[in-house]
């Protein structure tokens, strides 16, 4: 289920900003200094908010970001090979 909220644009430095509505937070269980992952769809010209799985302690960060930045490239292209 979606539910819609209007929230201001602010501007913190040099950056846009927008407050995440306190049900939101509670729903996504997410804290001041939490990372989270902002999703831009430029076909449905929205973007989407989600809550970032800590990782465990035998996991590298960096072996993560890795890993992400291969399926951002090639995500698409491994999922059509998956269909084959």
């Amino acid at each position: 289920m979606a539910y819609e909220y209007n929230r201001k644009v602010n501007q913190t430095g040099n950056s846009l900003t927008v407050s995440i509505p306190s049900e939101v937070v509670k729903q996504l269980g997410i804290q001041k200094g939490d990372d989270v992952s902002v999703i831009y769809e430029s076909s449905a010209n929205e973007f989407i908010v989600k809550k970032r799985p800590s990782l465990p302690e035998n996991v590298r960060p960096e072996i993560v970001s890795a890993l992400d930045k291969v399926m951002t490239r090639y995500g698409q292209t491994l999922s059509n090979l998956k269909d084959r």
